[in-house]
């Protein structure tokens, strides 16, 4: 399975937002009736003044299995509104981060 890279190389973007599941009369239950849209911003001029752009943004989930922050699979980053929108049906912690791009590589195109 995917992993973040380590810790020294991460910027954490936004805080962990801890998704739970009570019932109605507000006693936890241990998992969701269907999957969850999640919303969290992000500033673009505090993005912008730590280095990275848009498409540096990870959104990432806390596995409690002991993989740590892994990459959500569903996701949209909503430019207009500055936020990223994250689909998923697992309760726990999620979260932005980006790590820094240190070289970009770019191969020729070979047509044959």
């Amino acid at each position: 399975s995917a992993s973040t890279p380590p810790p020294e190389v991460i910027t954490l973007l936004s805080p962990a937002y801890e998704v739970v599941a009570e019932n109605q009369q507000g006693t936890p239950t241990g998992s969701l009736n269907a999957p969850m849209v999640l919303r969290i911003p992000y500033n673009q001029a505090a993005l912008a003044a730590q280095g990275f752009s848009e498409d540096q943004i990870l959104p990432v989930y806390f596995s409690p299995a002991g993989n740590g922050w892994e990459p959500v699979k569903s996701t949209v980053t909503d430019r207009q509104a500055n936020e990223v929108v994250i689909f998923d049906d697992r309760l726990g912690s999620f979260a932005l981060i980006a790590t820094p791009v240190y070289q970009r590589v770019y191969l020729p195109l070979v047509i044959r």
